[in-house]
């Protein structure tokens, strides 16, 4: 029985208290009909880490291939003596046996699946494989069914095109290598994080040795670099977008550095070429780097992307994720696109706050409904009330994993239904509208966030 279902009474009263009541009530069978709309869409998913079909060993798996969509995380949480680097080794290894692997999670296994995390690895189980829940009865045989279809010929369109209807997914990665993109499902990002996270001159030689490229000496001379870099990821590897991941190794605070500075440092990065610097030392010349980068995004209309909330892994500081310290940044660069990650969890409400204020801020609720499906309805249905409705994406299921993409989608439009299901009922929205935020907020927003016109003929349902 969907959510919406045994949810709809209980949330109805509460949110009839705190949002204002726009429209008579809706005509009987509205719930349905907005199901149906968001159930047959085909939409448009914004963030993935999916390796390429054909080009991988990694595709043959068993049940372990689950748990690679961030539940290791949980399963340290929840007190594994391993490390989850340990756990992603041992689960992803064609060495072992499905009993092998069994005996790695099941001591945790029954204290994390009631996690939204745990939920997914239960919702492919039971939509894919006909297996209701993973347990110690049913692992093989999960396991069994798994390697049996991914066997197959088409196993990427099954899941992604068949199964989860995505029309297009937009990948973070195959940057040195388009010809690995399978341009029926993907598009790319380009990570950018090494060429602005300078903390010290070895850094430098490496990105020109891997690009054959002349020493960069001077400051000048890396900012041409990193521009070569950005215009051949744009008109060589046809990347629509750029991905800025800095959370993982500092703050998001920063601040408009002068480029005198930024020279000064740059020098002292090269005369002491195999010194590593502190972080407080070297932070005005990565701010520097992150700006100019932000200015070639501005010169070639590229739209970024930028983690904000909480990282995938287990002890890291959830500080250095909240969004208002990018504010310099969208102050400095009206222009610029700017895509906040994860509905900035737990940071939901500054989000709102600068979506509102700023329009180069758009909100990207990537991995939400797997970091917690609650805090997804709620802050989905203040955006609404808050931010207009053309800055808001609802889906990217940040996966590593077609299965765990398939477990995402179906998450997202769940919480997509269950935020507005209640808000129609309440009269806040009509069904009318509620239809129409469905498809923007799960298809059209981000065909023009990412300038996917050119493709829209082909990506627009008939």
């Amino acid at each position: 029985m969907r959510i919406w279902i045994i949810c709809l009474g209980c949330l109805i009263p509460n949110f009839v208290w705190c949002q204002v009541g726009v429209y008579r009530s809706p005509k009987p069978g509205f719930e349905e009909r907005i199901h149906t709309a968001i159930d047959t869409l085909m939409i448009i998913d914004t963030h993935e880490h999916l390796i390429n079909e054909k080009q991988s060993d990694a595709l043959k798996g068993d049940f372990g291939c689950l748990f690679n969509n961030y539940q290791f995380s949980d399963l340290v949480s929840s007190g594994s003596e391993l490390s989850g680097e340990e756990m992603e080794r041992k689960m992803r290894s064609t060495q072992l046996s499905s009993t092998e692997k069994w005996d790695v999670i099941k001591d945790h296994w029954n204290n994390i699946k009631t996690t939204a995390y745990g939920r997914m690895i239960n919702i492919a189980a039971r939509d894919l494989f006909d297996i209701p829940e993973l347990n110690q009865n049913t692992y093989l045989e999960l396991s069994a069914r798994i390697s049996k279809l991914r066997e197959k010929e088409d196993y990427y369109e099954y899941i992604l095109k068949r199964k989860a209807k995505i029309d297009l997914s937009i990948l973070i990665g195959f940057n040195d290598d388009p010809a690995k993109q399978d341009d029926r499902f993907f598009k790319s990002l380009f990570w950018s994080d090494e060429i602005y996270l300078l903390d010290n001159y070895q850094k430098v030689v490496s990105i020109c040795k891997n690009l054959n490229e002349p020493a960069a000496t001077t400051l000048a001379d890396y900012e041409n670099l990193v521009e070569k870099i950005i215009h051949k990821q744009i008109s060589v590897n046809g990347v629509v977008g750029l991905k800025i991941m800095m959370a993982y190794k500092r703050t998001l605070q920063c601040d408009d550095v002068p480029r005198e500075k930024a020279m000064e440092l740059f020098q002292k990065l090269r005369k002491n070429e195999s010194k590593k610097f502190v972080f407080e030392k070297i932070k005005p010349l990565q701010d520097y780097l992150l700006f100019y980068v932000f200015s070639l995004c501005d010169k070639y209309n590229l739209p970024v992307q930028i983690h904000t909330g909480m990282q995938t892994f287990n002890q890291n500081y959830i500080t250095n994720t909240n969004p208002t310290g990018l504010t310099e940044a969208f102050l400095k660069f009206p222009h610029v696109r700017f895509a906040l990650l994860h509905a900035s969890y737990p940071y939901g409400g500054e989000l709102a706050a600068l979506a509102k204020k700023f329009p180069n801020i758009f909100i990207d609720m990537t991995w939400a409904a797997l970091i917690s499906p609650s805090y997804t309805v709620r802050y989905l249905q203040e955006y609404i009330e808050t931010v207009p409705i053309n800055k808001i994406v609802a889906f990217g299921g940040d996966c590593h994993t077609p299965e765990g993409v398939y477990a995402a989608s179906v998450m997202a439009r769940e919480t997509v239904e269950n935020a507005l299901v209640p808000m129609v009922g309440n009269g806040y929205l009509s069904e009318l509208e509620a239809i129409e935020i469905v498809n923007k907020i799960l298809r059209t927003n981000a065909i023009d966030f990412y300038g996917l016109q050119g493709n829209r003929t082909k990506f627009i349902q008939n």
